[in-house]
């Protein structure tokens, strides 16, 4: 039976200590990324822009999109998408994949990770590291788009673990994500704090039975 957790929300980014406080057996965090470790949802909103045109698809009020497919996989939008008018529904998922990753990569290449990212939060990991903190990133997006939104904002090096869709069996809102996580780390749930800010992994968070925190600091 799973453990529902209660949920605490954060307007702002806090300090390795104000975690602590309450709980003084906690010693690792859990990430997710888009939206929490980072605000993507513009570099995301950007490409579905982009290939709505190439694709001539005509696109529902971005704002919605934004609402409704906050922390779903891509094919989870996909299932979605192709409700569109004019979505191409000879279109793979492969294909939409193909089109999207490398449509992304290149706008991540060419960003300013400073639009993307908060010193604040980059303060929170550095702090946990050298607490000898554990640190995870689990994520709902592709290994290649992880890793390069890592990488382009030198935030890999603070995560001793980095799991990606591919490496999951079940995705969020399954709770299997953050238990692998756990059961990597050698954690149990009283050791962990999970941060979040989608429906779908709040759910996944509170079902694995750890403090479950609701990250608004990008509002």
């Amino acid at each position: 039976m799973c453990i529902i957790t209660l949920m605490e929300i954060l307007s702002q980014v806090p300090s390795l200590q104000t975690l602590k406080a309450p709980h003084p057996a906690l010693r690792a965090a859990l990430f997710d990324m888009d939206g929490t470790l980072f605000n993507t949802e513009p570099l995301h909103a950007q490409i579905f822009e982009a290939l709505a045109q190439s694709l001539h698809i005509k696109l529902p009020n971005l704002e919605e999109i934004h609402h409704q497919f906050k922390g779903m996989t891509d094919f989870q939008v996909l299932l979605h998408a192709r409700n569109w008018p004019g979505f191409p529904k000879d279109l793979s998922f492969e294909e939409f994949i193909g089109l999207k990753n490398e449509r992304l990569l290149t706008l991540i290449a060419d960003s300013d990770p400073r639009t993307w990212t908060k010193p604040a939060v980059a303060g929170l990991l550095q702090e946990m590291r050298q607490s000898e903190f554990s640190v995870g990133l689990v994520t709902s997006s592709e290994r290649v788009i992880t890793h390069a939104l890592l990488e382009k904002s030198d935030y890999k090096k603070y995560f001793d673990l980095i799991i990606p869709l591919q490496d999951v069996k079940e995705p969020k809102p399954h709770p299997g994500p953050y238990l692998k996580a756990m059961q990597q780390l050698n954690l149990g749930r009283l050791e962990c704090v999970i941060f979040e800010d989608s429906p779908t992994g709040l759910k996944a968070a509170q079902e694995s039975g750890c403090r479950s925190l609701k990250v608004e600091w990008w509002d």
